[in-house]
C-alpha cells in the first residue's frame, strides 16, 4: 500500500488507538478520559500488529504496563467499584467482558514478547480472573451469566448491563462477552501449556469446549437467520440484528464457516432492506430499533426510544473491525473491500473525531444520515477497525 493515498487515513490515524491518560497512567477512551476494563484486548490485538514506537519501546509495552495496574487493583469502567465524575460503574456487578478482555490481553502479551519473567510473576493473579469469570456458569452449561436478568422491562434507567454496550439491556446469557471468554480460555490455555501447567491448560480447554458446543443453540435465532445478543432468565433470546455480536463470534472460531457465511449474507440483506449503505460513517451496532423495555439508559439523548441515536443503532468506527474481517475470513472480499474503503475515506478526513458543526455533538456517533451524536469526541474503539487493512493486504 506504500504511496496508494486511498490509505492516507490509515497512516495517519493509525496509532490512535493507544491513548494513555497521564491521570491514570493507563490506556483509556483518550487521554482525558475513562479507562475500561473491557477495551484492553482493542488494544493489545492492535498492538500485535504495531511496529517499534521508538527504540526500546512499544504499544505492548503500553499494554503491559496498563496491564500491571489492573493486576496491582486499579479499577475500570465495567468494574464494580469504579467511580468518575458522573458515579462511574452502576452495577452490583462486573461486566461480563472485562474478565475475558483483560485475560485476552495478558495472553497476547506473554505469547507474543515470551516474557516469562512476567508471565510466572503474575500468572496467578490472571488465573484468579479466569476462576471467578467461569464461576460466573452457575447452571454448568459453559455459558457465562451476568447477575441481572435481561428481562425486558427489569431496567430502571440507570444499573448497567452486561458489556460496553451500556445502554443496551444485555443481561444473563450475553452472546457478546460469551465469544470473548471463549477467546480469553482458548488463550489462556496455550499460556498455560508455555508455563508447564497442564492441568491448568485442560481445566481452560475444557471450558472453552463446552462454551462452543452450547454457543450456537443458545444464541441462534432461526427466524431471523443470525445469532440474538442476550438470552434473558425468563429464556427469551433478544435479538436486533446485532452486527457486532455475529461478527466477533465468527471472528473468534465459535461458528463453523457454512453456517457463519448464510449469517453474514443474511446480515448484509437486512442492511439493504433497512436502507444502511453509507459506509463511510461505519457501522452501527444493531439494525432494527431497540425496544424500549430491552433499553437501560431512560434518556432520548443516548437512543432511548430513539433509532440511529447513539447505541441504538447509531454508526460508527467501533467494532466494525469485527464484521469486515469476517467477511475477509470467509472469502467475502468484495463486501469487505466495500466497507473497508468507504471507511478509510473518512479517516482521512477525521470523521472519526472532533466536534461537528453547528452542533455540541460530536463525531464519534451518527445517525445513518450522517447527523452527530457522540459525546466523547475523540473514542479510541473508532480506530480499531485499523487492522482491517492487513485483511485487505494479505488477501
Amino acid at each position: 500500500i506504500k504511496g496508494d493515498n486511498r490509505f492516507d487515513g490509515f497512516r495517519r490515524n493509525y496509532i490512535n488507538i493507544f491513548q494513555m491518560n497521564p491521570r491514570i497512567q493507563a490506556l483509556a477512551n483518550n487521554s482525558a478520559s475513562d479507562n475500561c476494563a473491557f477495551t484492553v484486548f482493542l488494544y493489545s490485538e492492535m498492538a500485535r500488529q504495531t511496529p517499534e514506537l521508538v527504540d526500546g519501546f512499544t504499544a505492548m509495552d503500553m499494554v503491559r504496563n496498563t496491564l500491571d495496574k489492573y493486576l496491582r487493583g486499579m479499577k475500570g469502567y465495567g468494574q464494580v467499584g469504579y467511580t468518575n465524575a458522573v458515579g462511574g460503574w452502576a452495577s452490583k456487578f462486573d461486566s461480563l467482558d472485562s474478565a475475558p478482555s483483560l485475560i485476552i490481553s495478558a495472553s497476547y502479551y506473554i505469547i507474543d514478547t515470551k516474557d516469562l519473567t512476567w508471565a510466572n510473576r503474575n500468572y496467578e493473579n490472571i488465573r484468579k480472573w479466569a476462576i471467578r469469570m467461569m464461576d460466573t456458569d452457575r447452571n454448568d452449561d459453559g455459558i457465562i451469566e451476568y447477575g441481572y436478568s435481561g428481562n425486558s422491562g427489569s431496567w430502571n434507567g440507570s444499573v448497567r448491563p452486561a458489556n460496553w454496550w451500556d445502554t443496551i439491556g444485555f443481561g444473563h446469557d450475553d452472546a457478546y462477552s460469551n465469544a470473548l471468554v471463549y477467546k480469553a480460555c482458548s488463550l489462556l490455555g496455550d499460556v498455560a501449556l508455555l508455563l508447564d501447567k497442564s492441568e491448568d491448560s485442560v481445566l481452560y480447554r475444557h471450558f472453552a469446549a463446552k462454551l462452543k458446543g452450547n454457543y450456537f443453540n443458545c444464541f441462534y435465532n432461526a427466524s431471523s437467520g443470525v445469532l440474538g445478543g442476550w438470552r434473558s432468565e425468563d429464556g427469551k433470546l433478544h435479538d436486533y440484528y446485532f452486527i457486532f455480536v455475529n461478527s466477533i463470534a465468527i471472528c473468534y472460531g465459535l461458528i463453523e464457516d457454512a453456517k457463519a457465511k448464510t449469517i453474514m449474507e443474511r446480515l448484509l440483506q437486512k442492511m439493504k432492506e433497512v436502507g444502511y449503505t453509507d459506509f463511510r460513517l461505519g457501522l452501527p451496532g444493531n439494525l432494527i430499533s431497540i425496544s424500549k423495555g430491552d433499553y437501560t439508559d431512560f434518556d432520548k439523548r443516548f437512543g432511548f426510544g430513539s433509532f440511529q441515536v447513539y447505541e441504538n443503532g447509531g454508526a460508527t468506527g467501533c467494532y466494525a473491525y469485527f464484521t469486515i474481517h469476517a467477511l475477509f475470513k470467509l472469502g467475502m472480499q468484495k463486501e469487505a473491500e466495500e466497507i473497508l474503503m468507504a471507511m478509510l475515506e473518512s479517516y482521512k478526513e477525521s470523521e472519526f473525531q472532533g466536534n461537528c458543526r453547528n452542533s455540541n455533538m460530536t463525531k464519534d456517533w451518527k445517525t445513518w444520515k450522517g447527523e452527530c451524536w457522540g459525546y466523547e469526541g475523540f473514542l479510541v474503539d473508532n480506530y480499531h477497525a485499523l487492522l482491517a487493512v492487513f485483511d485487505y493486504k494479505n488477501s
